[in-house]
């Protein structure tokens, strides 16, 4: 028969994937969105919810491949940890090495998405220089901000909100689950609609950690 979540039947909780239905998938969007993350509002294992797994799978350092695995269900009972800063207990902190970002309120974690930072490749300037594809590490705060689309030279920018130079958190239609971008924070297009209106200029943004390179097969 079909089993739905209970207390006695843990060691036959599923791995689930893109496509299912049931109990177990409604209880794991419940469990990652009280973690934090953004799984969405959908029924079934929707592509919302696969985005939530993938940033799950980049917090524990897990293959990101979107499959939520049967021994995963234990690592939901450890909650999202993020640095004290008595300092600065509203921010943003952006982990390069895990790939993610997270909204912190209050010290606690408000929201966790997906992120795709520098490639560390090289790429010609506006000025002609050649260049090596970098995301800058530190401690800012955002200075600037642009509605709808905006115009680089390098591209579109979606919402962006800069926080150094013309270095931006910023929707794109291309996040892959590994560094792609040419030094800004890329963010798909529905987490920005949901972050930006909970920035403000002035608020720090801490950015840190040893970039994640992409697989030899440009998959992840």
């Amino acid at each position: 028969g079909n089993f739905g979540p209970c207390a006695v039947c843990e060691d036959v909780r599923p791995a689930l994937s893109t496509g299912d239905q049931g109990a177990w998938v409604t209880e794991l969007r419940t469990r990652l969105a009280g973690l934090g993350y953004r799984p969405g509002n959908g029924v079934g294992y929707d592509s919302v919810l696969r985005s939530a797994v993938v940033t799950f799978e980049k917090y524990h350092g897990l293959e990101r491949n979107g499959v939520f695995e049967a021994d995963h269900w234990a690592l939901l009972d450890k909650a999202v940890s993020v640095p004290f800063r008595a300092d600065a207990p509203n921010r943003v902190e952006v982990d390069l090495g895990r790939q993610i970002l997270i909204l912190v309120r209050e010290d606690l974690p408000a929201g966790i998405i997906p992120i795709s930072s520098a490639n560390g490749e090289t790429y010609t300037s506006w000025n002609g220089n050649t260049v090596t594809a970098r995301t800058p590490e530190g401690d800012f705060e955002f200075y600037r901000s642009e509605s709808g689309w905006y115009r680089s030279y390098l591209g579109g920018l979606y919402e962006p909100f800069f926080f150094r130079g013309g270095y931006a958190i910023h929707g794109s239609n291309s996040v892959p689950a590994y560094p792609a971008s040419h030094g800004c924070i890329r963010t798909q297009i529905a987490d920005q609609d949901w972050l930006k209106p909970q920035l403000e200029l002035g608020m720090p943004i801490f950015v840190y950690g040893e970039r994640t390179p992409a697989p030899a097969t440009g998959n992840g």
